[in-house]
């Protein structure tokens, strides 16, 4: 109380925060602030009635509304000293999630696309989830990234406060917006997690290989002169290895061969 500027409610408020060890009163070993030291050692006996104080230790309704009345504290007060005497050494931040952490990244100038990072599920929405990285800027994860698999309703899948790895796929260096996903790298598991099978592209059958489908040579139009990048054409079809399957360059192929 001597210090310049420390009055009496700033030091109210910051010995609550101040933990002496050697003091003789074994309340100054705890965070039970000072003006509650006669409501605290009330407590405390009420407690030890019983025997030695333990944490499944307990006040009755009775004491309760007696000890409420007689300090003038609620019940939220009570029971953060109850808490406090049963466990006097426990840091209060040890019931709160840890904060979320990266080696490597205080930024968003510390990302690029493709790092994997943990976040904190701050808020989900109907076409995603915004995540918490430890940095500035809040990230978003849409729906079509959630899964593997498809996703209807994202609270399936994800609720706020989970603490998941993700990977980074876009970054918006103007605008500082990020973009992660949940979804397997491989294009085998970004094909499925479009939750529909998507047909594959039609390629129009026109020019010269039109001619030829319908009469082979004498089907060509008069003075009709090939495409200069028709061979290009056919060299693609027919070292196609399969995983841009086109139904209509199929087609075309069989045809020729029963010609032949």
């Amino acid at each position: 109380m001597s210090v310049p500027g420390m009055g009496p409610k700033s030091f109210e408020q910051a010995a609550g925060f101040l933990k002496i060890p050697e003091s003789g009163e074994a309340l100054d070993n705890t965070w039970v602030h000072p003006e509650n030291y006669a409501v605290a050692r009330d407590i405390r006996g009420e407690l030890e009635k019983g025997g030695a104080l333990t944490t499944t230790s307990s006040l009755s309704s009775g004491v309760m509304a007696r000890i409420k009345e007689r300090y003038e504290v609620g019940e939220t007060t009570i029971n953060d000293i109850i808490e406090e005497l049963k466990k006097p050494n426990r840091d209060p931040r040890d019931g709160y999630p840890k904060p979320i952490m990266q080696k490597g990244v205080i930024s968003f100038e510390d990302l690029h696309e493709g790092m994997k990072v943990t976040g904190k599920i701050k808020n989900v929405v109907d076409f995603g989830a915004f995540v918490d990285m430890g940095i500035k800027e809040t990230a978003l994860v849409h729906i079509s990234e959630l899964s593997d698999t498809y996703v209807k309703d994202p609270m399936s899948v994800i609720k706020v406060g989970d603490v998941l790895e993700f990977r980074v796929i876009a970054l918006d260096q103007d605008r500082r917006r990020i973009s992660l996903s949940r979804r397997s790298s491989s294009p085998q598991a970004q094909g499925a997690g479009a939750g529909s099978k998507t047909p594959p592209a039609k390629v129009p059958v026109t020019g010269a290989l039109a001619a030829r489908g319908k009469g082979g040579e004498a089907g060509r139009p008069r003075g009709h002169r090939p495409e200069a990048k028709r061979p290009e054409a056919k060299a693609s079809f027919e070292s196609d290895d399969g995983s841009m399957y086109n139904p209509f360059a199929e087609a075309f192929k069989k045809m020729k061969e029963k010609k032949k």
